[in-house]
């Protein structure tokens, strides 16, 4: 294409990148250098580097790490069975399909699971280990944390594990490897890329959760995370919220920086029944929680400790409350409407990055397009606050509709570029050759191309949006709300 049609696809890409992606990160760093008096000082750096920060610096990496630890070490043997099974691709899918549970419904069911009369403690008490307390502690967090990222490092991993070539595992067995030798020295060295991504997905957002530290922790456990929240939605000191999402933004580039960014594989020479028990409990765990909510929804007892009787009371309750109502019609109009107007955003984002002749300013686009998917949720929520505050828009409807868009146009980016760099030019020139104008080129043989990249890219932006509770805690406000914001604020006031 002429360099007139590339600068058509470059110029609203490249500004929204200014507007979402540059202009953010430069107001936390301004904003960092005020305090809650809007004074210019070097205040809250100083009070970064004091005990109690540096302590609950040191507490963010410790539970990061654990998470990460704990999330490689259950993905990694299920990543490596999950691709010895028949029909692996129905399995991973069984895996990832809890993803698409909203995030804060898995983690109210732990409510009742770790609760002191919860299902843990009757079977501890069952056993005559009497009962304990679960919920409100160290181990509690970890747990679910660990649960919610589970299935974002199996995926990674099992990628790499479906790239690897089985003749290399034939050769080192007929080189006498043993089955350890032969994991410590092929297997797992070739598949450290999927092991980098994985945690790179896990340890940059558990570094920041606070979400989850509110509702299972009890405030017992207090992150990053929880700190900025704090400090941006409590007590207005916008200053050293931003500061320590400085610090926040530098681990996460370091963790990029340390980590960076086919065929069937080798059949076992027997079925372990050891496997297929392990796999089992993943799967129990991954829906225990879920089921568990599903199962107590019909409880007439109207909690999650004791079911006294079935019931639709509590469904015909949702849908006698308007409020409610309008809260869901709320959400799926948001859900819809960015998940539109990000794809249509994506497709030129991805046209543009494709049709840059220069290397390095692809690299520089698809960098800039990566930092909203690597970014922890509660710094894209601080960062659009102090944003939409500076410019003037309402937090709101409109506050709420412009950061999901935001955040979803670089997840269509990543769906259609693949597509696009499978297109050969060679379509491109035979339709130009038969007269085709550069609007029929793109609406009859590009988009056509690409309508499976189109379609995976709308898809993930409205389950983003769906499921999107961080962000759009942070920016919506004047008595909007969606059903995210809505499920927290009832967990914590402890509706059921």
């Amino acid at each position: 294409m002429q360099t007139k049609s590339r600068n058509i696809y470059l110029v609203p890409y490249v500004l929204w990148i200014l507007l979402f992606v540059v202009a953010p990160i430069v107001l936390v760093v301004y904003y960092s250098f005020f305090n809650i008096d809007n004074e210019l000082t070097l205040e809250n750096y100083k009070k970064f580097f004091t005990p109690v920060y540096l302590q609950m610096t040191l507490s963010s990496f410790w539970y990061a790490f654990l998470i990460t630890l704990f999330s490689l070490v259950f993905s990694y043997p299920t990543a490596y069975l999950l691709t010895k099974l028949k029909h692996k691709q129905l399995w991973l899918l069984l895996i990832i399909l809890p993803t698409w549970i909203n995030l804060l419904l898995k983690a109210y069911a732990f409510l009742g699971i770790f609760g002191t009369y919860g299902t843990v403690n009757k079977f501890t008490e069952f056993l005559g280990l009497g009962t304990h307390q679960i919920l409100f502690t160290d181990f509690s967090f970890v747990f679910v944390s660990v649960y919610i990222f589970i299935p974002f490092m199996i995926l990674p991993i099992f990628n790499s594990l479906e790239e690897l070539n089985p003749s290399l595992i034939y050769a080192s067995r007929d080189l006498g490897a043993s089955s350890w030798v032969t994991f410590k020295r092929v297997v797992f060295p070739l598949t450290l890329e999927g092991v980098k991504s994985g945690c790179q997905a896990v340890f940059i957002p558990a570094l920041s959760l606070f979400m989850i530290t509110r509702l299972i922790a009890g405030n017992r456990v207090i992150t990053l995370g929880t700190a900025i929240e704090q400090h941006f939605l409590v007590t207005q000191d916008w200053g050293m919220g931003a500061t320590i999402a400085v610090f926040l933004i530098i681990a996460m580039a370091v963790m990029m920086l340390i980590t960076g960014t086919g065929k069937r594989g080798c059949k076992m020479k027997r079925k372990w029944k050891f496997s297929h028990l392990y796999l089992f409990f993943v799967f129990f765990i991954l829906y225990a929680p879920i089921f568990y909510l599903m199962y107590y929804s019909f409880n007439s007892g109207g909690n999650m400790r004791e079911f006294e009787g079935f019931t639709l009371d509590w469904y015909k309750e949702v849908f006698q409350d308007t409020r409610l109502l309008i809260i869901v019609l709320n959400t799926l109009i948001i859900a819809l409407l960015s998940s539109v107007i990000s794809t249509i955003i994506g497709v030129i984002g991805a046209l543009a990055i494709v049709y840059v002749k220069r290397r390095r300013v692809q690299n520089t686009l698809l960098t800039f397009n990566n930092v909203l998917i690597v970014s922890p949720d509660v710094i894209i929520g601080a960062s659009f606050l102090i944003l939409f505050t500076i410019i003037g828009v309402k937090l709101g409807f409109i506050s709420v509709l412009l950061a999901h868009i935001a955040f979803s146009v670089p997840i269509v980016v990543i769906m259609v570029l693949p597509k696009l760099q499978e297109m050969s030019p060679t379509l491109l020139d035979a339709a130009r050759d038969l007269g085709a104008s550069r609007f029929e080129v793109l609406s009859k043989v590009v988009l056509p191309f690409i309508r499976p990249g189109i379609f995976a890219g709308f898809f993930m932006a409205l389950t983003y949006s769906l499921d999107d509770f961080a962000v759009t805690f942070f920016v919506t406000g004047n008595g909007f709300s969606t059903l995210s914001v809505e499920i927290y604020s009832l967990a914590r006031r402890g509706s059921r």
